[in-house]
């Protein structure tokens, strides 16, 4: 199949196309590429072998969470299939595999493939549990992911999410005990305490930071001055905001007042 982008691979959103329809939709997560549904096991291995020909080390993401297709087929609530891509867990995650594995085959083995799973629908045995996302996990490891996104939810207008600080980290903490992978932790964590107290506790291997980034977009940079970090970069035209900004956090009598 050839393919043809509409846009360049760094703007937001890039469309692929095959022969006479539309390929896939990806979505670019700052050095993320964001695989979106539907895809099939022949639309992957043509996407990852695009994507893998750009000459640079970007990583590529396979999202198998919320109402995308890769998740509706995992969870129970969602799949009613009856045939051999239905019914056991083993059974649904027989397309997500067929889709990473083709996915893999072209994919460059120094480049870093991450899965995003839904580590539970919050719908109790309904839908897909914690000890589930264990198996899931493990699964898409063996099958070549080199980390997993642990995510929660947005599979079911039925769930009951239980949202607050932090709330999807005990997920992370349980795969990537569990299932021994490498995990990333996301979900409403937003301090750089947060960040700090789950690499530290090994409850995730990294740390994803999305809505603070909404709110300030140098947000890290302002974190790390908080924690006494002076190594960072900073860009060029902002570095006498930067010192100031340091000046002031290590007066002696510095404060931070939190809302």
């Amino acid at each position: 199949a050839q393919l043809h982008s509409e846009a360049s691979v760094t703007s937001p959103t890039v469309r692929f196309y095959g022969p006479g329809t539309e390929l896939q939709v990806v979505r670019r997560e700052g050095a993320w590429f964001q695989v979106s549904d539907p895809v099939t096991q022949e639309r992957g291995w043509v996407l990852a072998q695009y994507l893998s020909s750009i000459e640079s080390p970007t990583p590529i993401q396979v999202a198998t969470e919320s109402t995308t297709e890769p998740p509706t087929v995992i969870s129970p609530k969602s799949n009613i299939r009856t045939d051999t891509y239905g019914g056991t867990l083993e059974n649904r995650m027989r397309y997500p595999l067929e889709v990473l594995n083709a996915m893999r085959t072209v994919w460059p083995a120094e480049k870093p493939m991450a899965v995003r799973i839904s580590a539970t629908d919050w719908l109790g045995v309904d839908g897909i549990t914690p000890a589930d996302a264990v198996i899931i996990a493990r699964q898409f490891a063996d099958a070549g992911a080199d980390i997993i996104d642990v995510s929660a939810g947005q599979t079911s207008s039925d769930a009951k999410p239980i949202y607050g600080r932090m709330f999807q980290t005990p997920f992370s903490d349980r795969v990537r005990n569990e299932a021994h992978v490498a995990t990333m932790a996301v979900g409403n964590i937003y301090e750089p305490d947060h960040v700090n107290s789950i690499l530290m506790a090994g409850r995730a291997d990294l740390v994803c930071i999305g809505r603070p980034h909404l709110a300030d977009p140098y947000w890290m940079l302002h974190a790390a001055t908080r924690i006494g970090d002076r190594q960072e970069t900073w860009p060029l035209p902002y570095l006498a905001g930067r010192d100031q900004m340091w000046r002031l956090a290590d007066r002696p009598d510095a404060t931070i007042e939190k809302v």
